[in-house]
């Protein structure tokens, strides 16, 4: 049984060890006319365990392909429905000639027919452009049916046969009807066996699923739609959370011992645990929320970068990708506007002013987040990041609540006394006003709670007291064709700081906060705690930023058509 640690040791250990102790690439190309040694080559063998496990294969140090050997023959057990998936590791080509990288994908072709040779140059016109197999189905490199092309989408191919993915249920193959399949994989080979092969190895790894007899633990490589979040970035480092990895509803008081949870309160704690569904497939796919997540972050144009090397939804490629990951936990926050687990990150080691891409996968799970982007701020940036906290769940940014420069600490993972002290006051003389509402037997709204109102209001007051900090001459968004085209900032120096009842030890360039922090505070309290917003048509722009002159718009929040930071890092307000 494989055990998702020992998938791990595999992604992780093994792929190093494979890595160090490959063979040494020839880089020089056999001289034209000289045979290499002929396929078929010794097969690699699939057996029924390795299937139903879904060991990583080949083990240790994956498949290497090159001019020597440029082709490899992989056999299959017999199974009625099955899916292979297909990672690029690495792979060997010159950078300045980046025309040539579609050339060095190597061609994957999966047949029934055991006399298919590696003539890899015979295309086709009716050669399948997507992965898939199923009987009776085109997906077919030739008229006959007996063998199908797999497609490489940024290192990563996969097939699956006997087995409707749309309707998740299994085509019926009988045990009589099935075949040994076996899978072609290599680069072209004329006739007198001369290879296309890139001047350095390739490294392949695939993993076989019998998704009938699978064991519980095996997982197939799956991509979710929901991306990472960006906190922010000071000169050298970032904060990264995960996508939300479970959001139960928080126990609400009850009367008649209607308390609210005070400055300190004592939020949920995580236990991972498994949504498997039911079904021969179940949690196959990634449907697990363990939230055991690794962030990779790598500099957008570098050379050695996933996305320079058409990568990026590899998650071997990922697995050898390493960070300088200075810290990490898993909590209940309240970051952008949303509740609930998250884990997260703070990356050291970048370089001011530059544009990076980031990463987020379940090295468990297989499970694979897209890709977003960011551009840290540039260099001399003094404010520290800014860690969510039990105070103030919501804050996730650099704040000018201490000094980095020279050699101050670059996050914090708790607030400092002197903002605490002020927080707290303003969180327990606004418990006691709003228990002097309806909050127990009686409501005030059926939509909202008093510990709903309390909640809005620990997100403002944190934001107003540990404001976020942005660079000092922010320049146009870039990929922007409508508004806002850049960040609200607005300069604050010791003598004119927000709040007179707070002292900031430097001057800092403010992001202000999105007017949604104000107005959710005012759509979820009691009126008669006259708790109101300042309105767009008046001043509502020295404190809080905002698009347009209609109010309920363009406040920071995605469902009011304006959200506060796009996919490429740009944020306009802080929310």
């Amino acid at each position: 049984m494989v055990l998702p640690g020992l998938v791990r040791f595999f992604l992780l250990l093994g792929l190093l060890l494979g890595v160090l102790g490959a063979a040494p690439s020839s880089s020089a190309q056999p001289a034209k006319g000289t045979a290499l040694a002929k396929p078929p080559y010794a097969p690699l063998t699939v057996t029924t365990a390795q299937a139903r496990s879904g060991t990583l294969l080949p083990s240790g140090g994956g498949l290497t392909l090159n001019r020597t050997r440029p082709a490899a023959l992989i056999k299959l057990p017999k199974l009625r429905a099955w899916s292979m998936t297909v990672w690029i590791a690495d792979r060997g080509y010159d950078m300045s000639t980046p025309d040539l990288l579609p050339a060095y994908v190597p061609d994957v072709r999966v047949t029934t027919d055991p006399s298919k040779n590696f003539a890899f140059e015979e295309r086709r016109s009716l050669e399948a452009l997507s992965s898939g197999g199923t009987p009776g189905k085109a997906n077919h490199v030739n008229r006959g049916g007996d063998t199908w092309r797999l497609a490489f989408d940024d290192g990563f191919a996969n097939f699956t046969y006997g087995w409707d993915m749309a309707e998740n249920q299994s085509l019926n193959v009988t045990t009589e009807d099935a075949v040994e399949h076996q899978v072609l994989m290599g680069f072209s080979l004329a006739a007198d066996a001369e290879s296309t092969a890139p001047p350095g190895n390739v490294t392949v790894y695939f993993q076989v699923v019998d998704l009938l007899d699978a064991e519980p633990t095996v997982r197939i490589t799956s991509y979710r739609a929901e991306t990472g979040f960006l906190g922010d970035t000071t000169d050298s480092n970032v904060l990264l959370f995960s996508p939300v990895i479970e959001a139960p509803e928080l126990p609400q008081p009850q009367y008649p011992n209607y308390t609210l949870p005070g400055p300190y309160p004592d939020w949920p704690q995580f236990k991972p645990h498994s949504d498997a569904g039911s079904g021969p497939t179940a949690g196959m796919f990634g449907n697990f929320t363990d939230g055991n997540f690794t962030f990779v972050v790598q500099e957008t144009a570098g050379a050695d970068s996933l996305v320079t090397r058409a990568l990026g939804k590899s998650v071997i490629a990922l697995a050898l990708a390493g960070n300088n990951t200075v810290f990490e936990a898993t909590s209940w926050t309240h970051i952008n506007l949303a509740s609930g687990f998250r884990k997260y990150a703070v990356i050291d080691g970048l370089k001011p002013d530059t544009n990076y891409t980031f990463w987020i996968y379940d090295r468990d799970r297989l499970v694979i987040y897209p890709p977003a982007l960011f551009r840290t701020k540039k260099p001399g940036f003094r404010c520290p990041l800014m860690l969510p906290t039990a105070m103030c769940p919501g804050i996730g940014y650099a704040s000018p609540v201490a000094d980095v420069q020279p050699g101050g600490q670059k996050y914090l993972t708790d607030i400092p006394d002197q903002f605490a002290n002020v927080i707290a006051e303003n969180l327990d003389t606004f418990s006691m006003s709003l228990t002097a509402q309806a909050c127990g037997r009686d409501m005030y709204s059926y939509v909202s709670t008093c510990a709903d109102c309390y909640d809005a209001y620990r997100d403002w007051v944190c934001r107003m007291v540990l404001p976020q900090c942005a660079d000092a001459d922010p320049a146009p968004f870039e990929n922007i064709t409508t508004l806002p085209t850049a960040p609200h900032v607005v300069p604050r120096s010791t003598d004119s700081p927000r709040s007179s009842a707070i002292s900031y030890p430097y001057e800092y360039s403010e992001l202000l906060p999105c007017i949604a922090v104000c107005t959710e505070v005012d759509r979820v309290c009691p009126l008669n705690l006259q708790f109101i917003c300042p309105h767009r048509n008046f001043n509502a722009n020295e404190s809080y930023a905002f698009e347009g002159r209609k109010n309920g718009v363009n406040d920071g929040q995605a469902r009011n058509g304006r959200p506060s930071i796009d996919r490429f890092g740009n944020r306009w307000c802080n929310v």
